[in-house]
């Protein structure tokens, strides 16, 4: 390069900054009227005027000031690695364009509701909300509320990414929001070893968001059996389960069945079954009080789910629990479920 050459990439980067720094300053033109600076793979024309937000332009903490791109992840002795940090904020009826991720994602959502939409479905997320979109994800987003949707993004390579990890946690002590904000803060910072500290906080990130993820799982299960026991006899809808947690419908059908398994109303069927067939053996009720009682409709119906999931009929086991009153086991009732 020519010393003219690099006088004006200077003088440009320069400009660059000031505007960013300027009250209104737009970075980029969308179609929308909405704003986004953001890095790309390789430092293109577009890495400094991709439409979305123009509160704060994503980059490369590595080489915040040569802008160079980031070297691929696969040789890589580390499992984390920085790719960029983004501030923005878009207004009411903003939406994206399809795009599939080629590095993990992490959004802390400060003020409105974001709208995820992917092939399986579409879910919202809210203040207090932080979602974990991994790379390879195909995904459309929008703010389909009616003020603006201002979120903190940070994405990253992660090599050994857990495979059960929750796509969703509540970030309720606000770490997460603290520690993305530390990382936007000092987004273009030039000081020794500033490389390690911004690859510190994505170590702390990423750590908060593994902690949350384990009291997810435990707080989802917990309270949402808790839930089931107390209205077993009530209908039960997976609305009603996602509002005990705080959660969308399609957020709280992925994060429960990742965490437990299985999905919760196959949980729930399971619940009524259990207790009807304890109602069955205990006391002298017919099948057409134990299925109200339970949250099914019809004596037939639980009759014949009876039968599927202990393989016997309500007459089998109403003598097992007979039998098992004066301390005799039947040889039927040995079966692991029936002793459940």
């Amino acid at each position: 390069m020519t010393d003219t050459a690099r006088d004006q990439l200077g003088r440009d980067e320069l400009g660059r900054k000031e505007l960013a720094h300027k009250p209104g300053a737009v970075l980029g033109n969308g179609a929308d009227g909405s704003f986004e600076s953001r890095r790309l793979p390789h430092a293109d024309a577009r890495s400094l005027s991709e439409p979305e937000s123009g509160i704060h332009p994503a980059v490369n903490p590595e080489h915040a000031a040569a802008a160079a791109p980031l070297a691929p992840p696969a040789s890589l002795s580390v499992d984390l690695v920085l790719a960029g940090v983004i501030e923005s904020q878009v207004a009411p009826g903003w939406s994206s364009a399809p795009e599939e991720l080629d590095r993990h994602e992490l959004t802390v959502i400060v003020r409105g509701t974001q709208t995820t939409i992917r092939e399986d479905g579409e879910g919202s997320s809210g203040p207090v909300e932080a979602l974990l979109l991994k790379a390879g994800t195909r995904r459309e987003e929008r703010n389909a509320g009616e003020v603006d949707l201002h979120r903190l993004r940070i994405t990253f390579h992660w090599r050994n990414i857990p495979v059960e990890l929750p796509e969703m946690v509540q970030d309720t002590c606000g770490r997460l929001h603290e520690i993305a904000s530390w990382l936007v803060a000092e987004r273009d910072a030039q000081f020794p070893s500033v490389s390690d500290y911004r690859q510190g906080l994505l170590r702390a990130l990423v750590g908060e968001y593994l902690r949350l993820s384990v009291v997810a799982a435990s707080r989802i299960e917990e309270k949402t059996r808790t839930y089931m026991l107390r209205h077993l006899g009530e209908p039960i809808t997976l609305e009603d389960l996602a509002s005990n947690i705080g959660m969308s419908r399609y957020y709280f059908c992925r994060v429960y069945k990742e965490v437990a398994g299985h999905t919760p109303m196959e949980h729930l069927r399971a619940l009524r079954l259990e207790r009807a067939k304890d109602l069955i053996r205990s006391t002298a009720l017919p099948l057409k009080a134990i299925a109200p009682e339970v949250g099914f409709g019809s004596a037939q119906h639980l009759c014949r789910l009876l039968h599927d999931r202990f393989g016997v009929g309500v007459r089998e086991l109403r003598g097992a629990g007979t039998l098992e009153s004066r301390g005799v086991v039947s040889e039927r009732s040995r079966d692991p479920e029936d002793l459940s």
